[in-house]
């Protein structure tokens, strides 16, 4: 009686691994479908991504009607899309004339409280003059060469 109960348990222990490793191995009655795309399959990579340089821009800082600093700087625009890149080339003269009315009126609010340019918070805000001025997500990111404080 005890043999018999060694090899019914030996019987089911083995069933139970061979079981498992069709599972896993997806083997069997486990096998996917013939069409069923396959989860080890590498996802499609995405766009590399497209720098759009921008001419420099200056954006000068009044205090009553005389100009105390001018700020100057470059940026880069990112996105992953062939074609935003080609309709962010396409108004750039927009999109530049969009960030310095912004950032007119934004630049004296930002230094007021600081001497140094938030590089962060001016990031953010031309990102989101960008998103409002050529439409949400087509700039994926925007990125700040250098900014050089004159004045002030």
């Amino acid at each position: 009686m005890k043999k018999l109960v060694i090899l019914v348990v030996l019987v089911l222990v083995l069933a139970g691994a061979g079981g498992a490793a069709l599972f896993f191995l997806k083997l069997g009655p486990f096998a996917p479908p013939p069409g069923a795309k396959s989860a080890a399959a590498p996802a499609p990579k995405p766009d590399p991504p497209r720098f759009i340089p921008m001419s420099a821009m200056s954006v000068p800082i009044f205090q009553g009607d005389r100009v105390v600093a001018t700020i100057q700087f470059e940026i880069v625009l990112e996105t992953r899309d062939p074609e935003v890149e080609y309709a962010v080339k396409k108004d750039q003269v927009r999109l530049k004339d969009a960030f310095l009315r912004d950032l007119h009126g934004f630049m004296p609010r930002l230094l007021r409280d600081a001497d140094n340019i938030d590089l962060l918070v001016l990031k953010k805000r031309l990102k989101m003059v960008a998103d409002r001025t050529l439409g949400e997500g087509k700039i994926s990111d925007v990125l700040i060469q250098s900014v050089t404080q004159q004045g002030g």
